[in-house]
Formats: C-alpha cells, structure tokens, sequence
C-alpha cells in the first residue's frame, strides 16, 4: 500500500541522525506546526537491532535485580463455563501470539546493551491441569496463584504463559500470565477480546473479522525513541521541573507498623462501594462543574490524604494509557505511563476552588504525557530509596474499560471472571474505582507491611464523608466540613514499653544506637549518656535517692542536663524541671511545694545553700568519676512518677502535676509512631528545661537513638544564627511556639530555619499566614499542631 505523505515524512525522520531531528522539530514548533499530527508508521529498514521503548528498559533493568520475583506479572483468569473444545483453544492463541509481535518478543543484550529480538513463531503450548474430584474455592484460588506467581525469564521467553484448569467436564478455569514489559491493563483487555473472537470464528469454523494492526510495539518503540530524543523529552522535562518543584516530600500517612527497609508487596483489599444514588449525585456534581468523576474523586481523595498525613503538598501518582493515537488502541505492548499529579491543599479554600485546581493539573499533565515516568524519576530523585516508591506513594486510576458486562460469550461458553482476593501492593496504598450504571465500584489496596484493615477502612470512611461535603455544598470552605477526617480513635493495643527506661534501652540495644546528644561544639553518644547517668545515678543512690524522691534539675540547657534527667529517672526517682532564667523566690517556692530532697544545681549558683531540710549538690562530674558506670538494677512501674512539672498557674499559684512512667512512655511511642521518621533524622531542643514543649523532642529522640540537638539560648534567638546551624547539621525535626518561629523567619535564608522532616508547633494559636509562609519556604517538611505533651 502506497504511503501517504505525513507517513512518508514521519518515516524519513525516523531514519535521521538526532541533530537533523532536533532541528526539524525545532523549525515544526517555531511555525506552530505540531509533531503529533504525525502518524506512527513502520520504520525498521536498516535497523540491526530494535531498541527497547523507554518503559521497557527500566523494567528490564528492574527484572534483572530480582529475576524471580513475579512483581511485574499481569495476572488474568477467567472461568469457562460449557463445552470447551481444547484444540480450538490452541488455535486462537496460536493465532493470537502470530498477530502480536510483543507476545513473541524476547530480549537480548550484546556490547553491554539490550534489544528486542522478535521471534517468526513461537509455540505457546497451554498447560492442563486437571483436578480430582470436586475440587473446592480455596484450592483452586492456589492453584491459580500458583500459575501467575511463576516468574518470567525476559531473555529466553515466551513471556506469556497459559495454564488450563480443569474442574469439571464443563467447567475451567483458563489462566493468563504475561510479564509487565509486553503488556499493561489496557493490553488485557485487547487480549481477552480478540481471543473471543478467534475462538468463537475458529469454532464455527469462519475467519475472524479482526481489523489489520497498522504497526507493530516494536515500531512505536522506535517513534518514541526517535521523537523523545530529538528534544520533546526535554521540553516536556522542563513542564514537570516547574510543576513538581525540587523537593519531593514522602507521603506521610500514620503507619500501623514500622516500614521494612524492603518492601514485601503484600496488599489486601478494603472495598469502597458508592451506590446508586450518591453516585448520581457526584455525576451531576461533575456535569455543572464543567468536571469529570475522576477531578471528583481525586479531589476527595486528597483532601483525605492531606487531613491523614498532616501535609498539604500531595503527590498522587496516576497511570496514563499512553494510547493517544488511533495506531496503539489495538496494540498489545507496555504503552501504560505514571504521571505525578500535585495537588495544594488549603482548607481555607473552597471545593469548587480544589476541584478547578485540580482540573488543571490533569490538563497540563495531559498535555506532557509522553515524559516516561523514569525520566522524571532519573531527573528529580537521582538517589532512590527501596522503602517506597520514588515522587509519590498513593496511586490512584479510573478503570474505564471496567464498566463492561462481567459475563461474555465464547462461542458456546459462558466466560465470567475469576476474583482473587488480596493481590500485590506496589504501592503504600492505592485507590481503583470504575463507574458502573448502578453506581461506583471501587476498592483501597494497601500494603499489609504498614497498615492495618481497620485503618483503611476509617480512611474509606472518610471518603465518603468527604465525596458527601463535595456534592452538599462545593462552595462551602474545606476547613468547614463538618467531617474531622484525621481525628483517630483511641488506641486500643498497649503499646510494648510500659516505662521510660526499657525505651531507653532498647535504643540501646547493638545496631540501635546511632544518636548522642549535641550542645554547642560539645558531644556525647549514647554510650556516653549512658555511662554519666550510671554514675550521676549511683552517687544519687547512694544519698538517699530512690522511688518516691523528687529531685530538682536547676540546669540550663546541656549534656550535663540530659544525663541528670536519665540518672534520675535510673534511681526510680521522679525529676522536678526548673528555669535557671526565674527569680530565687519562684524557684525555692517550687522546690518546698514538690517537697524535693535534692536540688543539682548548676556549679556557682548559690540560691540554693540556705534551704533546710534539702540536700544541696552542685553538678560537678568529678563528685562521681569514681562511682559505677554500670547498668542500674531498677525495676520501674508504669504508674511511678517520671516527673513533676508546674504550669504558669493562671491563679497567681503554680500548678504542679506528676506525670508516670507509663504516661511518658505511651506518650513517647505515640509521638513516634506518628512522625514515622526516617532512621538518620535528628531532633531539635530550643525551649526552656522547665516547660513540657520541648518534651516531644527531648524523650523522642532518646528512645528512638536519634541525635539530640540542645541549642544555646543566644542561638535560639538569633535568626541568622539558627538557619545556619539548622541548614548545617539537616535537622529532621523541630519544636517551637509560633511567635518563636515567626521571629526566626526573620532571616536572611529563611527557608533553612525550617528542618527537613516535620515542624511541630504548640503552646499557643498558630496563624493562617505563618502556616502560608512555611509551605512556600518548605513545601516537603510537615506541619504538625502539637498541644500539652504533660
């Protein structure tokens, strides 16, 4: 058949060295003449070899580190109910595979580089399995797990794999497998269509009326290549630089469990069906928007995501069929592309204000579909963290092809799908939905190494509550829905640490210590803590010290400090905080009231030497060189007092209240538990010893073996100052009162004030235009509004 002249031109370029394309493209879009109006035509004259498309060559790349893992198998299994005619069965499938090229692809590497090497015929004989007797659901599930859980070899192939169950004369169940890297969702559904096709023409003994492919997968992994190369990669590049920005925070959802350092990909799965009258009311919500269900629904989800994390900037990954011209609809092959979609979540914003902003964000991600998503990942995070997926952790995808009638004809069979429970997580969590005439089918698959079914299902629960405040009222503000969808029930587990102390040794433990404390140009490591506060602990013991006793820490913020907060605590003593800063009849009024036994004072401070009835010990090291540094045999009960602490007393009268052990420590695994921090993120100290606020940081970072920054008062009042020793030790978290920070944004690199992980802010109200001004300065750290650890 004689070419056209577009398909003459697009297959002339080609064919061109890169510099002559880059120009060619450069002189289209000058003149506003665009590429895509080219058809994708077969250009493979001359080729020695077949290069791989760009989404084929990172899963190649994937494949080889773990070649028998069945991650990247694409599962299929449908039951065949009728007479089946087994010879028939081959036949299409053989007629299949002939028509497909990428069904008979297999991969090859010479000179260090992979292609693809496509076979004249491959046999793709199915496998029969039969079963004896009445073979019941739960062994025919493993028996059809066990088929599409076989692992691929991509350099010898085939890497399709049909397995045939038989379960009765008139009853199989036919089993699909292909790997990743020649197919995707959409391949699936070509798959199965023209089978029934063949099948049902071959069985009446006709040809099947299928339609010529017009190329080959091969042939568009040549266009891609030949059109991403000459400079539209670059171009589209830049969009999602500018779009995504040059942090790229981790969704931080509470966990139920700590994330394994590698993922195991085990998912279950948490139904969210909407029925037929709410989903009706959110087709017409989307009609008088001018939007489609899925704006809706991605909109809902990350409000959702946004309330459950504490975070605004939500990265949500969203796969694209990469089927935008006529020539791929009908093609079997990996087209399917991932797409990062930002979304901003302001509260104060309307509805209708998040649903235009994120109608935005799908169009001009439609508009630069054709990045592949390695691409972005090479250029944004060049260093990966196996812990979870790179640019986002929540995927969410409309099944449009879904809506189709679940039953089909196969000749003279009745086809009907085969459900599998569970499935594969490749993602923390993942939403599929698809929109049905008696309503909207969707489902949460999460991965079972962080979450508990419980947790999804609140989440699901917020969904919904959040879809129904979207279609109430879309121009009521976020902040005014009357569902609080991160408020989380009570804890109803204990958690494993009843005291203080066995947190303190179990960041102890080998392998777990890795923090210390810094004070200035001054540190100690853990190990070093340790020793000090077994000896300060001794000396104590011996005075008197023991369960019952109060003692008075009057120190500034130091090393010397934090020893004497575990010392005290090793003795099964309660510790008494006091402000250095505060008058001598503030703080000798606090010590009678606790009726305190000790006071450790700082060495020169005289305020103390008068009282009767208190033992007076200046903190000097060298009264207890000699005493033990050996562990303290102290047996601690979760309801012993850890501490006692005065509030300000809105009377004129301060307030004291004890706080236990098992307090502190459910407390402190909480905290923890909700930041989910990465291994090597280090904690902040900036406030005064005597107030709780900086609680948070101090036991928080002793019990998970984190770094301990303990910043020197004229530091943390000097803005300049403090963004220079953020910036230069990257601390992961920090503690403040809000018109604190507002004084350190002061700054001339403002954005360094502000750590890398989390900021938590408490003690008094926080304002709308400083929580504005973090996300600008930092966008990827979280903001977390944190009152009364005591």
């Amino acid at each position: 058949m004689e070419l056209t002249a577009a398909q003459r031109i697009a297959q002339r370029f080609v064919g061109l060295p890169v510099e002559q394309r880059q120009q060619i493209l450069e002189k289209m879009q000058a003149s506003g003449q665009s590429f895509r109006l080219l058809p994708i035509v077969p250009a493979r004259q001359g080729l020695a070899r077949i290069p791989l498309s760009f989404a084929q060559q990172r899963l190649l790349f994937l494949w080889q580190l773990e070649p028998d893992s069945p991650a990247y198998n694409v599962p299929m299994a449908v039951r065949l109910k009728g007479a089946l005619d087994q010879a028939v069965l081959q036949q299409a499938l053989d007629a299949l595979v002939q028509r497909h090229e990428s069904l008979r692809t297999r991969f090859a590497s010479e000179d260090g580089e992979f292609h693809q090497v496509i076979l004249d015929h491959c046999p793709l004989p199915h496998e029969l399995v039969v079963f004896d007797g009445v073979a019941d659901e739960a062994s025919l599930s493993v028996a059809v797990d066990a088929a599409l859980k076989q692992p691929f070899d991509l350099l010898t192939g085939p890497l399709l794999r049909v397995t045939l169950l038989r379960v009765a004369a008139e009853e199989h169940v036919l089993v699909l497998s292909m790997h990743h890297i020649i197919s995707d969702g959409w391949s699936s559904d070509v798959l199965v269509q023209e089978f029934i096709q063949l099948y049902t023409a071959l069985a009446e003994g006709r040809q099947a009326d299928l339609p010529a492919l017009p190329i080959q997968y091969a042939d568009y992994a040549i266009w891609q290549r030949a059109w991403l190369e000459a400079g539209e990669a670059q171009r589209q590049l830049a969009y999602w630089q500018a779009q995504l920005g040059d942090e790229q925070p981790v969704l931080s959802l509470p966990l139920d469990f700590e994330r394994p350092a590698t993922p195991s990909q085990r998912g279950a799965v948490v139904r969210v069906d909407i029925a037929g009258e709410q989903a009706e009311a959110l087709r017409n919500q989307a009609r008088k928007g001018g939007h489609t269900l899925f704006v809706l629904v991605l909109a809902a989800m990350a409000v959702v995501l946004s309330r459950y994390s504490g975070q605004a900037d939500i990265r949500i990954g969203a796969p694209n069929a990469g089927r935008n011209r006529k020539e791929l609809e009908g093609l079997i092959g990996f087209f399917i592309n991932t797409q990062v979609l930002r979304v901003q979540v302001d509260e104060r914003a309307t509805f209708a204000a998040l649903l235009e902003q994120v109608k935005d964000v799908i169009g001009g991600a439609q508009s630069h579909q054709e990045l592949p998503f390695e691409h972005l990942v090479d250029a944004l995070l060049p260093e990966r963290n196996l812990a979870h997926n790179p640019l986002f952790q929540f995927k969410i995808n409309q099944h449009v092809a879904a809506s189709d009638a679940g039953r089909k004809r196969l000749g003279a069979l009745e086809v009907e799908g085969f459900a599998r429970d569970g499935g594969d997580a490749r993602f923390d969590l993942a939403f599929d939905f698809s929109d049905k005439a008696d309503g909207i089918e969707g489902y949460f698959t999460y991965a079972t190494d962080l979450f508990a079914q419980a947790t999804i299902e609140r989440m699901a629960g917020s969904l919904r509550q959040v879809l129904d405040a979207l279609i109430r009222d879309p121009q009521q503000a976020m902040v005014d829905c009357p569902e609080v969808a991160s408020v989380l029930p009570a804890r109803t587990q204990p958690y494993p640490h009843g005291d203080f102390l066995a947190l303190w040794r179990q960041a102890m433990a080998p392998g777990q210590a890795h923090g210390g404390v810094r004070a200035g140009d001054r540190f100690m490591t853990q190990a070093g803590l340790e020793a000090a506060s077994n000896r300060l602990a001794d000396y104590l013991r011996q005075r008197g010290v023991g369960a019952g006793s109060i003692v008075a820490l009057c120190l500034p913020r130091s090393i010397e400090w934090v020893s004497a907060v575990l010392a005290v605590l090793k003795t099964g003593a309660a510790y008494l905080p006091l402000d250095a800063q505060q008058p001598q009849e503030r703080l000798q009024q606090l010590i009678a009231d606790s009726a305190a036994a000790v006071v450790l004072h700082e060495a020169g401070d005289h305020r103390f030497s008068a009282m009767p009835g208190v033992q007076v010990i200046a903190c000097d090291h060298t009264q207890w060189a000699t005493c033990s540094d050996s562990p303290v045999e102290v047996t601690i009960a979760p309801a012993q007092p850890a501490y006692l602490i005065y509030t300000s007393g809105s009377t004129g009268q301060p307030k004291g209240v004890v706080v236990s052990h098992g307090a502190l420590a459910s407390y402190t695994q909480a905290v923890l538990e909700r930041l989910q921090l990465p291994a090597a993120a280090s904690m902040a100290m900036v406030s005064t010893p005597a107030a709780d606020l900086g609680h948070t940081v101090l036991f928080g970072a002793l019990a998970s073996g984190r770094l301990l920054h303990l910043l020197p008062q004229d530091l943390a009042f000097d803005p300049d100052g403090f963004a220079s020793y953020m910036a230069q030790h990257k601390v992961g978290v920090v503690k403040l009162v809000p018109s604190h920070l507002q004084g350190l944004l002061q700054a001339t690199r403002a954005a360094d004030v502000l750590p890398a992980e989390a900021l938590i802010l408490g003690g008094e109200a926080c304002s709308w235009s400083l929580l504005d001004k973090v996300r600008e300065l930092r966008p990827g750290c979280r903001v977390i509004n944190h009152y009364g650890p005591t």
